[in-house]
């Protein structure tokens, strides 16, 4: 047998390369075949640099990864791109190119690593590019500042300006959203992102008319959906009417006839109706009906499985309030469930339903999936802790808790804490409405009694009881809760002018506004008092040179508002925590009236609502508020980059 020649080996020209990722990077290229599927007797690097072959292999991945950012493959392209960067260790364009489809792929912290060096040398496109990266990753500050270091490069970048504003939007800094919205608009008067960010700005400041303004100068060939359900959110704020809204979603559904969402969103402001207008809740009963009938001729041509799935459980709350069969209801959640098996919304319909049905351990397996699903949402835990309390086997709630220990270990404590301040809530309120009916009755047995005593020819005695008929009369009113006034506002704007009411030193307060907050259904001057009440009351706690905390975000995928105050002071004692909302209580404040806290919690319930406290001796104390969220309401519009021209170095 003959022995086969072994060929010598050439030398491998050495790479240094620029940057410290592209070390692990050209090791681990070495390692792959070559995209084309092709074997090559030499590894890539063994080739001479600047050869034509290896030009043309460079735009070769460069043009596949731009295909595949095009069609949504951002970890092809990176693939692509980092065998591109093998070729070329010291690419800029390429590097640049790796950076973004590392960003559209997810990969913050390596994209910023790639393009950091670029931005420090004041790289136009880089520095724009780390902006986006550091805005997405949810570093706004730090964005706002890589905005401005992009705009003193690139004066001119629509996109960049669009973005800040966007961002500042998001942070609630209004005042730089605002300067560079007017740049914009002064330059670019029709530009549909503009003008629908600058709406979205006088909504928060509380000038819907000006939003609406806004809005519907953008030319009809640039509108989107977005834009409808804003429109639909600027009538609500200025209180137009009902039929004024029903026209938005008529038009809105007209120009986009195939998007579920408006049909949704349309089928969730009949529904908020239903209490005023019976019939209103059955045109969103026949507007669902229709948008889950595939044979349906108006229906939309394609539902993405969430709103399928949003629509029937909507469907199954509204038939379930109409008194329909528990058993067409139970359908309705499952089929929903069936699209959105993690929905908490859908699995705790189904628990009530089944409680409903007495079927107690199936509604607890139900509800404490819901828990477990979105631990955050209010209405869950109340509907867990009414399961549990229908189950007299002791042995069985003790293995369901343990289920939730061993679940949540860390959470379940909370969650607990929770269900037992439901428990006492929703024994103080059937206690209430027990005392209420009772005084009523009452009532009535004074007025006859007066009546007979003055036909008796008693007058004296009729007096005396007609007195205390009216003394009761007024008593019974001051038990009636008032009925507020609601209007929809946005949530940054009451909390700000609850901040402003209360008029605190500087620096005294911290204000932490989550992105996207919802729209509110309140009586804003009770609401604005009662976030003042509960910042004064953290104001008067905390020490002088320590801040008051405000955290404002939505919960339960944006049907509640949560809104948390804390203080640096010395917390509230034990024994005082369950008497700190009762009228008169003033926990040893001189001059106090102890009516503050009371009022603000009655006015927080009576919207739907609900006020508790978190604290211990030695603080901090949290006042937690929730309030539930405007159904028909739509988040910050989308910013879509149509093109990426200002990346290019």
């Amino acid at each position: 047998m003959r022995k086969t020649q072994q060929r010598p080996q050439k030398n491998t020209p050495q790479v240094t390369p620029q940057v410290t990722p592209q070390v692990t990077l050209m090791k681990k290229a070495q390692q792959r075949p070559p995209l084309n599927g092709k074997r090559h007797s030499k590894p890539l690097l063994t080739s001479k640099p600047g050869s034509a072959r290896i030009s043309k292999r460079i735009e070769a991945l460069r043009e596949l990864a731009r295909v595949q950012m095009a069609g949504r493959e951002s970890r092809q392209a990176v693939s692509a791109l980092e065998h591109a960067l093998v070729l070329a260790p010291a690419a800029r364009v390429i590097r640049l190119e790796l950076a973004q489809a590392l960003w559209r792929n997810g990969e913050f912290d390596r994209a910023l690593a790639w393009v950091a060096n670029l931005a420090k040398e004041a790289e136009p496109g880089a520095s724009l590019l780390k902006a986006r990266i550091l805005a997405d990753s949810g570093q706004a500050d730090q964005a706002i500042k890589a905005y401005a270091l992009a705009l003193a490069l690139l004066p001119d970048s629509s996109e960049a300006r669009l973005e800040r504003a966007a961002v500042a939007l998001r942070t609630g800094d209004l005042d730089l959203a605002k300067t560079d919205l007017e740049i914009l608009l002064k330059h670019m008067p029709d530009s549909h992102q503009a003008l629908a960010f600058r709406a979205h700005l006088h909504m928060e400041q509380g000038r819907p008319t000006e939003a609406i303004d806004d809005l519907i100068r953008i030319p009809e060939n640039q509108q989107r959906v977005d834009h409808f359900l804003m429109l639909v959110q600027a009538r609500h704020q200025a209180g137009q009417s009902p039929e004024a809204i029903d026209a938005v979603f008529r038009r809105g559904i007209d120009r986009f006839p195939a998007d579920g969402r408006l049909h949704l969103a349309h089928a969730r402001h009949l529904a908020s109706l239903r209490g005023q207008d019976v019939e209103a809740g059955r045109r969103a009963e026949a507007l669902l009906s229709s948008l889950l009938d595939d044979k349906a001729k108006k229906a939309p041509t394609h539902l993405s499985p969430s709103v399928r799935a949003q629509a029937r459980f909507l469907l199954a709350e509204l038939l379930a309030e109409r008194g329909a069969e528990a058993a067409v209801v139970e359908t309705q959640f499952r089929l929903g469930l069936e699209l959105a098996p993690d929905d908490a919304r859908g699995m705790e319909g189904l628990g009530r339903c089944l409680l409903a049905q007495a079927q107690v351990g199936q509604a607890v397996h139900w509800l404490l999936s819901a828990v477990l699903a979105n631990p955050e949402r209010p209405s869950v835990i109340d509907s867990l802790a009414q399961a549990l309390g229908a189950i007299r086997d002791e042995a069985a709630v003790r293995r369901w808790l343990g289920l939730l220990l061993s679940a949540m270990p860390e959470q379940a404590p909370g969650l607990l804490v929770h269900m037992l301040h439901a428990t006492h809530e929703t024994g103080r309120a059937a206690a209430a409405n027990d005392m209420r009916r009772e005084a009523h009755r009452m009532k009535n047995k004074l007025a006859v009694s007066a009546s007979r005593a003055r036909a008796g020819g008693h007058k004296e005695e009729a007096e005396r009881l007609d007195q205390l008929f009216e003394d009761w009369t007024r008593f019974l009113s001051g038990l009636r809760r008032q009925a507020p006034a609601p209007r929809v506002h946005t949530a940054a704007g009451l909390i700000r002018r609850a901040v402003a009411q209360v008029a605190p030193e500087p620096n005294r307060i911290q204000l932490a506004l989550a992105p996207d907050l919802p729209l509110l259904r309140v009586d804003a001057p009770a609401t604005v008092d009662a976030f003042a009440n509960l910042i004064h009351n953290a104001l008067e706690a905390s020490p002088k040179d320590k801040p008051v905390r405000i955290a404002l975000r939505s919960i339960d995928e944006g049907h509640w508002l949560r809104l948390a105050v804390t203080d640096q002071g010395p917390g509230i004692t034990t024994e005082n925590r369950d008497r700190i909302f009762d009228t008169g209580f003033t926990e040893g404040k001189p001059g106090g009236s102890g009516l503050g806290l009371s009022i603000a919690r009655q006015v927080i319930q009576a919207q739907g609502g609900r006020l508790t406290v978190a604290s211990a001796p030695g603080g901090p104390t949290t006042f937690i508020a929730l309030l539930p969220a405007e159904q028909a309401w739509a988040p910050l519009p989308s910013l879509l980059l149509e093109t990426d021209s200002n990346l290019k170095p």
